[in-house]
């Protein structure tokens, strides 16, 4: 059985809730791990060895993530920051986000000693 995830072509919006969406990536030097924000998986990361991407988060403080899509890290720290663009729309409604005016936007913070993601408020 072919994975439709993996074809050849690209991910069209039909696919890619299913499939995933990275819309950000970043590799922490130290560690060799590569994180990605996917829009519709979440947080993830993919180790120094390569592979398949582990979901490390599609919640944060319990409240579901809708639209992932950039991602930094504390190079010295080792925490991952990263965004959410709506509480409200996933990618595929990317337009509706601008058309209601939705500021609903997140920083979040992944610890990655504790596996934990909070609400970064500045």
């Amino acid at each position: 059985m072919k994975n439709k995830c993996a074809s050849s072509t690209l991910p069209s919006v039909q696919t890619e809730s299913k499939c995933g969406r990275p819309l950000g990536m970043r590799f922490h030097f130290k560690s060799g791990n590569l994180y990605i924000a996917d829009a519709y998986m979440g947080l993830m990361r993919v180790g120094p060895g390569g592979g398949e991407a582990t979901v490390l988060a599609t919640t944060a403080d319990g409240v579901p993530l809708r639209f992932t899509n950039g991602v930094d890290i504390d190079q010295v720290t080792g925490e991952v920051y990263f965004t959410d663009s709506s509480m409200n729309y996933q990618r595929s409604q990317h337009e509706q986000v601008t058309a209601t005016k939705d500021s609903t936007g997140q920083l979040m913070k992944y610890d990655p000693r504790t596996n934990h993601v909070t609400f970064k408020v500045p």
